[in-house]
């Protein structure tokens, strides 16, 4: 099932330019970059729509420890990349 979403200008212009070519699709662009921020997500996502068949309570607390999970991985990236940031600007400047 596809959905449609809204973007602004400004992110419709970098998934643009993110395009390796013509025929490569938005849903691929964004696919790969959530792809390429959190890396089990997709897993987990058919792991938990297979449950959702079989005993949808439990999955609906799947989700809920997924999202806890991936807020936290994100919260340790953004720290991880300040740090990359500052080393590299260290080194720019020696």
């Amino acid at each position: 099932m596809s959905r449609q979403l809204k973007i602004s200008e400004d992110v419709y212009r970098m998934l643009s330019v993110l395009k390796p070519n013509p025929s490569t699709s938005f849903n691929d662009i964004i696919r790969d970059l959530i792809d390429d921020s959190c890396p089990f997500l997709s897993g987990e996502l058919d792991h938990i729509t297979d449950l959702e068949k079989e005993n949808p309570g439990e999955a609906d607390c799947e989700i809920h420890k997924l999202q806890q999970r991936i807020q936290g991985y994100t919260i340790d990236r953004l720290f991880r990349k300040k740090e990359y940031e500052n080393e590299f600007f260290k080194y720019m400047r020696t």
